[in-house]
This record gives C-alpha cells, sequence and structure tokens, in this order.
C-alpha cells in the first residue's frame, strides 16, 4: 500500500460492476485489506433494508490496521436485485485517536447522486468539526453499552435506523484509541452477524453475537450506576472527567471490552477521596484485578503517588502506606527507578516514618534492593519529633542521627540506649577528625 497522509481521512466507494467490486478510492489498499473491505460492505446476509433505509458497519482492517467506517444503501436503480452502494470512510490511527467526536463522521457519507461517479470519491477529506446531536437517545446508549460490554441483550425489541446509529457512534467516541480499534459492529437487524466473507460483528441487532455473555435478559436488577454514569459520559458533548479517566486508565490495560465496566466503576468509588487519599484494601483489590506487569500500569503508578495532579487522575495511598503497595506493585512486577521512589518518600511527612519503617522491615526480602534508597529518604525527612518517636527502632533511629547531626539533642540522645549512644560519639568523633584534617 502506498504511503498516505495520516491526518486526512480517505474514503471509498463500494458497488456493482459485474460484482460488487471498489468503484473509486482515494487511496489504494493492499489486496487483504480490499478482500475485506469487500465482504462486508456488501449486504450482509439476512439483512432486510428498505429504499429509505441505511446502516452503519465499523470494522478495523487486518492488514494495515486502518479502522473502515461504512455507510450502506440499497442500490435499486442497479441491474442486479440486491445491489448496494458503500461508503467507506478509512480512518488512519492517528485520526482515530485524534477524532473526539465520531457522530461528527456522520456528516461525511454521500450516497451516489448518479451513475456517474466523476471521482466524488477520490479526494481525502477534512477532519469534521465537533457536531454531536445533542438528542442521543441514552437508554439506546444503554442498551449498547450493557449489549457491548456485559453481553446483556434485553428482551424488548431494539430499533434500528439513525438513532441507533447515533448511540453507537457515541459509545464509539467514548472509547479510548485502544478500544476502538477492536470494535466492529453493524447497525443492520440480521437473522445472522456474519456475511459472505465470514465477518462477525461485536455488536449488531439479531444474529449471533460475540459477547462476553451473550445472555438475553430483562434490565430488571441490572448494576445500574456505572451504566447510568458511562451512558452521561457518552451522550455529553464536553470531555468529562470520566472520559479523561478512562482514556488516562484505559490505554495500557489487558482485555479492555472486558475491564471496561471495572474502570467506570473505580473512577465512581475513588473520585470523592481527596484528600483523604485511596484505601490501601481499595489499591490491593485494584491491583488483584489487574494482574501483570503489562496490565493498567499507568493506574497503578498513579495509585503508589508516583504522578502529581493533573495527570493523576486516580487519588494515590497515604504516604503510610506507599511501602506496603510499593512491595505489592514488586511483586507484580511493576519496575519504578529508585529515584522516583526516592523523591515520592521525600515528598513525606516525618509522621509517616514509623510506618514507613515498619513496612520496611515488614517487607524486608520484597524491598531489599531498595531498602538505602528508602533509608535515605527517611533520613532526610526526618525532624525532632520523629527522633523521639519509641515506635522508631533504635537502628533507624542511631542511622538518621549518623546522618543528621542537626537532630541530635538532648532529647534525642535520651531516646537511644547506652550502646548506641557510645556508637554514635565514635560515629560523630571519627567526622569531626577527618574535618579537621
Amino acid at each position: 500500500m502506498a504511503p498516505v497522509d495520516e491526518r486526512l481521512i480517505h474514503q471509498a466507494l463500494f458497488g456493482y460492476a459485474d460484482g460488487h467490486r471498489l468503484l473509486e478510492a482515494s487511496i489504494r489498499f493492499s489486496s487483504r485489506d480490499l478482500y475485506d473491505l469487500s465482504a462486508v460492505s456488501d449486504l450482509g446476509t439476512g439483512i432486510q433494508l428498505r429504499p429509505d433505509e441505511s446502516y452503519l458497519t465499523g470494522t478495523t482492517l487486518q492488514d494495515s490496521k486502518y479502522f473502515a467506517l461504512i455507510r450502506t444503501w440499497l442500490a435499486p436503480e442497479m441491474p442486479r436485485p440486491g445491489c448496494v452502494w458503500s461508503h467507506v470512510l478509512v480512518l488512519t490511527p492517528e485520526v482515530l485517536a485524534s477524532q473526539r467526536d465520531l457522530g461528527a463522521l456522520n456528516g461525511l457519507f454521500c450516497r451516489p447522486p448518479s451513475l456517474n461517479l466523476c471521482g466524488i470519491y477520490s479526494r481525502t477529506l477534512d477532519l469534521p468539526h465537533l457536531s454531536r446531536p445533542s438528542d442521543v437517545s441514552p437508554s439506546l446508549v444503554a442498551h449498547v453499552i450493557n449489549s457491548y460490554y456485559m453481553g446483556r441483550w434485553f428482551a424488548d425489541s431494539l430499533p434500528v435506523g439513525p438513532d441507533l446509529d447515533s448511540a453507537v457512534l457515541a459509545m464509539c467516541s467514548q472509547q479510548w484509541p485502544r478500544l476502538r480499534a477492536i470494535f466492529s459492529f453493524r447497525t443492520a437487524l440480521a437473522a445472522s452477524a456474519s456475511n459472505r466473507g465470514g465477518a462477525r460483528f461485536d455488536f449488531q441487532p439479531g444474529g449471533h453475537h460475540d459477547s462476553a455473555g451473550g445472555s438475553v435478559e430483562s434490565a430488571d436488577g441490572v448494576d445500574t450506576d456505572w451504566i447510568d454514569a458511562a451512558v452521561t459520559d457518552a451522550i455529553s458533548p464536553d470531555v468529562t472527567p470520566l472520559r479523561r479517566f478512562l482514556w488516562r486508565y484505559g490505554k495500557d490495560v489487558r482485555f479492555p471490552r472486558q475491564r471496561f465496566h471495572n474502570l467506570v466503576k473505580i473512577h465512581l468509588v475513588t473520585r470523592a477521596l481527596e484528600p483523604n487519599g485511596l484505601p490501601l484494601s481499595w489499591a490491593e483489590s485494584i491491583v488483584s484485578l489487574f494482574p501483570g506487569p503489562d496490565n493498567a500500569g499507568i493506574l497503578k503508578r498513579d495509585m503508589l503517588g508516583l504522578e502529581p495532579a493533573p495527570l493523576a487522575l486516580c487519588p494515590a495511598v497515604t504516604f503510610e502506606d506507599t511501602l506496603e503497595l510499593f512491595a505489592e506493585l514488586l511483586s507484580d512486577g511493576i519496575v519504578v527507578a529508585d529515584d522516583t521512589i526516592e523523591a515520592k518518600l521525600s515528598q513525606a511527612p516525618a509522621v509517616a516514618i514509623p510506618s514507613l519503617a515498619a513496612s520496611l522491615c515488614k517487607h524486608a526480602s520484597e524491598l531489599a534492593d531498595q531498602s538505602a534508597v528508602v533509608m535515605r529518604a527517611l533520613t532526610r525527612i526526618a525532624d525532632h519529633s520523629a527522633v523521639a518517636d519509641t515506635r522508631v527502632s533504635p537502628g533507624l533511629r542511631l542511622i538518621i542521627l549518623r546522618d543528621r547531626h542537626d537532630l541530635i539533642n538532648t532529647g534525642s540522645l535520651a531516646a537511644i540506649g547506652d550502646d548506641d549512644l557510645l556508637k554514635l560519639l565514635e560515629i560523630v568523633k571519627d567526622e569531626a577528625h577527618k574535618t579537621k584534617f
């Protein structure tokens, strides 16, 4: 395939010419992509379409990884029954990632005005402005969200047409680029979700669906809090806090389709935690929900507090719990640079030293390689009250006073035993001797 301008929308038209085939395009397709497009742009098996109706198809082309957004109309003017026109918008990964409102692409579709095409579909298209309609049906968006993410197909009939098109594009607009790229859909009602090319769609009214559960049920008893939040975000003309949360933390989540509802729920339960911090038990539950070093790494690092606001959209655990979570993340395979964890602990208040020291002792084996880094940070943040705190071990107190002579006074000396006092005096005496000479 020839190089293309990644910032433009390319297009193509498929229709009848001694068979269903490519008629015009602003881009040259590979043979594999051309085969796939020929299949998904033809009239799907079992689809009943009136002359005044059309439907949308969306799928990623396996060779180029471009996303094809297709509108299909009947073509009764053609000599063969069942012919269709299909206008394809070819979205590069850059366009798919940058176009916030995919509903605006609806305005780019154009049914051929006549059999004389005149090169209409041989030109690239400019990116459209945001134009999401305000009348997207919340109930339809809820149905699409439920069916795609949870495999719940409600027993009531699902209307097809422009309203369903808008609902699907609203949900797709909500998705972060990686999830968009794996979402395939068709908005036409059919007895089967596959066509002559063997394509299968994650969402299509009727037929078989590659869903998470595949159950058909009543809406009664369904957990609606996360669905309501997702719907409110999907139909909003603005970028909501939930949208920012999903796009930040969804990008490196494994199995993003299956974990979408978990991310929404995490946002709902954590958004009101500031300034108290994320409870350690919640953080540990999130780590267990996303196991592995290549799974939700951004979220895990933000729970540790390694990124400042406004980059971090999830509250961090308290300073006292930092090493507890850090030890768990190390066991999970997450790598954090020594200077990063040292910088984090260096921001802790001195009152957190006893808890941090206890965690260091508790997880001595897991934190063995970081113990020197942790001790440097604790020494740096120590104050007189921390040195005098009875929860601080004699060994740690001696290490702090050895490096922080400014904390040596009557109170700190009284807090250490005779043996440690002698050790400290020897250290101070030796350093004074080195300084003198």
